[in-house]
C-alpha cells in the first residue's frame, strides 16, 4: 500500500505546472467549439504595449478567416487599452492578401495617443 500511496504522490507531484504561463485565451474567441485566439500582453512604457496574439483554427475555418479574426481582436484589445486612441507602430496588415502561409502567431505593438 505505501509503494502504491509513492507512486501516486510522484505522479500527483510531477503533474503540476510550476510555472505558470501568461497566455490568456480572449473571451468568446472560439469558432466551431475548437478554434480560439491566445494572447499575452506587456506594457513596454507608459503608452507603448506589445501584443502577442496566436490563433486556433476552428473547423474547417480558412486562412484568410483566421487572419481576419486576429486582426479584429488586436483592433479590439488596443482600443481598450488606449481609450484616447491608438496607432500601429508596425502596420499589422500591410496588404490585404492572404496567401496559404498566413502565420498563425503574430507580434503586434502599438502606441496610446
Amino acid at each position: 500500500m505505501r509503494i502504491f500511496a509513492a507512486v501516486f504522490l510522484c505522479l500527483l507531484l510531477g503533474g503540476c505546472g510550476y510555472g505558470a504561463g501568461s497566455t490568456q485565451v480572449a473571451p468568446g474567441s472560439q469558432v466551431g467549439g475548437v478554434g480560439n485566439i491566445q494572447y499575452d500582453h506587456k506594457q513596454l512604457n507608459a503608452n507603448t504595449h506589445m501584443l502577442t496574439v496566436h490563433v486556433a483554427p476552428g473547423i474547417l475555418e480558412t486562412e484568410g478567416s483566421m487572419s481576419q479574426r486576429m486582426i479584429a481582436f488586436t483592433n479590439e484589445y488596443a482600443a481598450k487599452a488606449c481609450q484616447k486612441g491608438f496607432n500601429f507602430i508596425a502596420d499589422p496588415n500591410p496588404d490585404l492578401r492572404v496567401n496559404a502561409l498566413t502565420q498563425r502567431d503574430k507580434i503586434y505593438t502599438f502606441r496610446c495617443a
